[in-house]
């Protein structure tokens, strides 16, 4: 499961995994797939260097992370993409 594309799509993503865990396709009740606010608070923005900094920390792990998950979606990553 990749949270980006459960938040774009949470029908479709439910049914790949349904389908992946070899269970009967089946409907939700709306209220299970309605978007919810999981944050509440303000953040603040991150300077390009500390972008720099998180990127080259974990930009080995996204690529080992590829080679396990080759179906996730890297786009929707726009920083390792």
């Amino acid at each position: 499961l990749q949270y980006e594309r459960c938040a774009r799509d949470p029908r479709g993503e439910f049914a790949r995994t349904l389908e992946f865990l070899g269970l009967s396709p089946w409907e939700p009740p709306g209220e299970l797939l309605s978007k919810r606010s999981a944050a509440s608070s303000v953040r603040e923005p991150l300077s390009e260097e500390e972008r720099r900094t998180l990127v080259e920390t974990y930009e080995s792990d996204v690529r080992v992370l590829r080679s396990f998950a080759p179906d996730l979606d890297i786009s929707l990553w726009p920083n390792f993409a």
